[in-house]
């Protein structure tokens, strides 16, 4: 997979601080697909952490979405 079809988010709070939150955004065949990880507040931010998990996320609902499209059900 290239950069050109994924990239990644992190929020930000009011202060610019980060929010814990990863999200990854797919775009796959003219539609965008999105997962999310979120860090506790009692843990360290992992960054490489956060991408894996919020990757994987986005690549399940786009298996989803194909899924749904091959039961007929859109």
């Amino acid at each position: 997979m290239s950069r050109t079809d994924h990239y990644f988010i992190y929020p930000r709070n009011k202060n610019g601080q980060r929010t814990g939150h990863t999200i990854c955004v797919l775009i796959r065949g003219g539609k965008v697909f999105h997962g999310t990880s979120l860090c506790s507040q009692h843990d360290q931010f992992e960054l490489k952490k956060g991408r894996e998990l919020s990757k994987q996320r986005a690549e399940e609902a786009f298996e989803r979405h194909i899924e749904r499209n091959r039961s007929g059900a859109v």
